[in-house]
């Protein structure tokens, strides 16, 4: 088991916890979901019944960008040109 961030393989650090996004963002679960459910958050990723994840880098990109940022980039995916202005 790694000790430290440095020791963690790629594909652990590609996917973070419940715990672990609670963690990086200082947010509550019910202000996570309440974000994600306005396309204000990054979605999680249902891994099983029990068990979801959130990439990493949606969440470091979240945190760089904010809320409104986030969704202004997401409402532009389907046009390169507008999210290439958000970023």
């Amino acid at each position: 088991m790694p000790h430290s961030e440095t020791e963690l393989t790629d594909s652990e650090l590609r996917w973070l916890k419940r715990e672990q996004v609670y963690a990086r963002t200082n947010l509550r679960r019910s202000a996570i979901d309440r974000l994600e459910a306005a396309d204000r958050f990054p979605r999680r990723i249902r891994v099983n019944d029990r068990v979801v994840r959130w990439r990493s880098e949606d969440v470091d990109t979240f945190l760089r960008i904010g809320p409104q940022r986030w969704w202004e980039l997401m409402s532009a995916q389907r046009s390169p040109e507008a999210a290439r202005k958000v970023l």
